[in-house]
């Protein structure tokens, strides 16, 4: 299975209509060791949007990526910041099978980091099969709304609730089974076109 790598252009000034705190950090919670609670929101019913908490990103705007690829051998896509620290943003992995083109041998995704936001949006034009899957890192430019660190007490704990979830045609959005395969990093499967975020219910 192949690999690409893209980078994230900079960009001089980000807009975020809410006051947030930026957190370079590792894991707070009080029992680093346990399961975190974001982990069960997934058995949640799905929630409007201004009901959930969505985790941010500062420092860089993402570039729009188009890949194309062999169907059944597969294709891992890694999307890095810019320039200084060329921080991993996003890898995007479809194993051998994982999409079905709706003619011919070749797969093609588009990839479409959200602005100010811990998400992507995942486009296709081909069939979902299994073996698609995401993992968002967010070690270097995360952000907690202020909203919710006055809830939490703080970015480390605002974090432990962190699940992604996946917009749905009507806008709200339901939370996906999410493991983390290691600090700053929340990985989960995916099978559909949509806006890939990090969330947490208000």
């Amino acid at each position: 299975m192949s690999v690409v790598t893209t980078f994230l252009r900079p960009f001089a000034a980000l807009s975020l209509a809410l006051v947030t705190t930026t957190a370079c950090h590792r894991n707070t919670l009080i029992d680093p060791g346990g399961p975190l609670p974001g982990a069960t929101l997934y058995r949640n019913p799905p929630l409007a949007v201004d009901r959930v908490w969505l985790a941010e990103l500062a420092g860089t705007t993402p570039s729009d990526t188009t890949v194309t690829f062999a169907a059944n051998s597969g294709r891992t896509i890694i999307m890095r910041h810019g320039p200084p620290d060329n921080a991993i943003f996003a890898i995007i992995e479809f194993g051998p099978g994982a999409l079905k083109p709706q003619s011919g041998a070749m797969a093609q995704v588009i990839l479409r980091p959200v602005p100010g936001r811990a998400g992507v949006e995942v486009l296709t034009p081909d069939v979902f099969g299994a073996g698609a899957r995401v993992t968002l890192s967010y070690a270097v430019h995360f952000q907690a709304p202020s909203s919710a660190l006055a809830k939490f007490g703080s970015a480390g704990r605002f974090e432990g609730m962190l699940a992604a979830a996946r917009t749905l045609p009507d806008g709200r959005l339901q939370f996906l089974k999410t493991d983390r395969p290691a600090a700053d990093m929340v990985r989960f499967a995916i099978d559909a076109s949509a806006i890939y975020l990090l969330a947490t219910p208000r």
